[in-house]
């Protein structure tokens, strides 16, 4: 990734309407007086931006945060700049998170030469300049009321573009002949009175900033400003280009090739699961003529070939052997500027001559800080428990991870799944799924349910169950593939863990070099309770999958190593917690996909 302006999100106090490529994350430290702040995020797709923020309310830079404020803020690009009219984007800070810190604006940009030129209207923190009368109050009377500002307090749909007043915002950026540095200029909405509330003799500083952003490296940069001759304010941003950052030469999910002979067909089998017969007229497997989209289209089309049950040559087929680190940090605790978990896992999975696979995983808990919320989590382990007991299994070195029987089915374009055993770290049960995905469409039905317990913390390897956690689980879910991308959008409704109704909304990205990046919003009807008093019903989550090939390990490691996966979310929480079952089918069927076929048709044809 060549150097990036940091203009392209936001100037000094400002934002802008600008996006980053997709792929592009980053991660962020600011300071500006009384507030510290330190975010993870990432270009999820062309025109969506998302990032989990906490925010520390401190004296100096070298004493402890008097409190934490948490908050997922994204932009949203509604109109992309052309040449008649500027780049138009939505964007909130603590869309969900504490109100505190929670704004709501709309900003376009516009450039001219090596000029930028961005302005808004903005509502809560950044608006409080309090300008003009909230504009959507005459529309609707709910966007008028007073808008909370306590700490304690959660946002939410009900809070956003609401408060009496508005504020306007604006400002430029200039790119000198020097690339790596560049300056602005900006006339900010926030009235700072949060900061006048919270600190005694507060010295307010006028709306404007001055400022200049330096690239001293490829991925590095840093910022500083003069806010309102008062204040001095710095950022300092380290980021990477996921979609051009090659781990490792991927080795894709190519589930079969191309059957020649007199009649030439593909019939993909992946995990027990298996795609519909294609013949194929062997002059379109070589052809340059036409796209690989345009030769499937009148491909003639036969019931899928499924592998017999019974087999004679063997009892055991394998299918996989891997090594995973799990990476876990949550920026969201109240307490505790950065919770952390390191862990490894070993996992096979074999076939049995009945087409059962076999699952069975080791996990090593490396290191933690979970030792840091046993305090914070005893008001919720009094009420039904899900995962805030979760520091109890970090407890143990080695345990179970998973063992399974599982058994995968297709009935055409309808996938199954059932599957009993130790399900995941911390559930062991039965249940299954049933998944709808018709080929060439970009749309996916599925349906699942789970009867589970949970496990012992405190027994050998974690092999003990709970009587008294009997618990029901299972969800309604849909799938939308965007036409010509490896994005995924996703949603589901019903029972969580902890027996709390509600749903998830998610977005999904896989690159070709192998990172999977998604992010999610989840929403139930039961409220955890955060040290400050106050309540959460409503997170958010942000996964990086990244594959990986370590050079000079020994030959035997080597062929398992590596799979990390980094996940930005809360720890030890209740509400809104999903079962990880073995093998979700949308994700299972993948290589079994139209999507996948068409992008993949030059290996798969060889």
């Amino acid at each position: 990734m060549g150097r990036m302006s940091f203009a392209q999100g936001q100037l000094s106090t400002i934002p802008t309407a600008r996006m980053y490529p997709q792929g592009y994350m980053e991660f962020k430290l600011e300071t500006l007086d009384p507030f510290s702040h330190m975010s993870l995020g990432t270009q999820l797709t062309d025109g969506l931006y998302a990032q989990l923020r906490q925010s520390a309310h401190i004296s100096s830079l070298s004493d402890q945060a008097i409190s934490l404020h948490h908050g997922l803020d994204f932009k949203l690009r509604l109109i992309k700049e052309n040449a008649t009219h500027p780049e138009i984007t939505l964007g909130m800070n603590s869309a969900i998170g504490q109100n505190l810190l929670a704004s709501e604006y709309f900003v376009m940009s516009k450039r001219y030469k090596s000029f930028d030129f961005s302005g808004g209207i903005a509502w809560g923190k950044l608006g409080s300049t309090a300008h003009i009368q909230n504009p959507l109050k005459s529309v609707f009377s709910h966007f008028g009321k007073e808008r909370p500002i306590n700490s304690n307090d959660e946002s939410g749909p009900d809070h956003w573009f609401t408060g009496a007043d508005v504020g306007f915002f604006g400002g430029v950026s200039y790119q000198t002949p020097w690339k790596p540095l560049q300056i602005n200029a900006d006339w900010g909405g926030d009235r700072y009175t949060i900061e006048e509330n919270l600190v005694s003799h507060f010295n307010t500083p006028e709306p404007w900033a001055v400022g200049a952003t330096v690239n001293v490296m490829k991925n590095m940069s840093f910022h500083g400003a003069l806010i309102g001759g008062e204040k001095l304010m710095g950022r300092f941003i380290f980021s990477e280009n996921l979609s051009e950052n090659v781990t490792k030469k991927w080795k894709k999910s190519i589930p079969s090739k191309i059957r020649k002979g007199d009649k030439p067909d593909y019939s993909p089998q992946y995990m027990g699961l298996t795609s519909k017969r294609y013949i194929i007229p062997e002059r379109q497997i070589y052809s340059s003529v036409s796209s690989p989209a345009e030769l499937w289209h009148d491909l003639k089309i036969d019931e899928p070939e499924h592998e017999p049950y019974f087999k004679t040559n063997h009892f055991f087929k394998h299918k996989r052997t891997r090594l995973r680190l799990e990476e876990k940090f949550d920026v969201s605790d109240e307490t505790n500027s950065l919770l952390f978990r390191n862990t490894a896992i070993i996992e096979n999975i074999d076939e049995t001559a009945l087409g059962v696979l076999m699952g069975f995983g080791l996990r090593v808990n490396l290191n933690d800080n979970l030792y840091n919320i046993e305090s914070v989590t005893t008001s919720v382990k009094e009420n039904t428990t899900a995962r805030s007991n979760e520091d109890l299994f970090t407890q143990k070195r080695v345990s179970v991870d998973r063992a399974y029987l599982a058994k995968n089915y297709s009935f055409g374009d309808v996938h199954t799944n059932v599957t009993a055993g130790y399900l995941e770290e911390m559930y062991a049960g039965v249940g299954g799924e049933i998944l709808y995905r018709p080929y060439m469409r970009t749309y996916a039905f599925g349906i699942d349910g789970w009867h589970v317990y949970q496990r012992d913390p405190k027994s050998d390897f974690t092999l003990k169950l709970l009587s008294d956690s009997n618990l029901w689980t299972g969800h309604l879910k849909t799938y939308y593939e965007i036409p010509n991308t490896n994005t995924t959008v996703s949603a589901k409704a019903g029972r969580y863990l902890a027996q709390d109704w509600g749903g998830t909304v998610g977005i999904s990205h896989l690159f070709p070099n192998g990172v999977d990046l998604s992010a999610s919003i989840t929403a139930t009807n039961l409220d955890n309770v955060n040290t400050l008093g106050g309540t959460d019903n409503v997170f958010g989550e942000l996964r990086i999958a990244v594959p990986l090939k370590i050079k000079r390990l020994p030959k035997p490691l080597g062929k398992v190593c590596c799979d990390v996966d980094v996940a930005i979310a809360p720890m030890a929480r209740d509400s809104g917690q999903s079962l990880k079952s073995p093998f979700p089918l949308y994700k299972t069927s993948e290589p079994l996909s139209y999507r996948h076929l068409i992008q993949n048709w030059e290996e798969i044809r060889e």
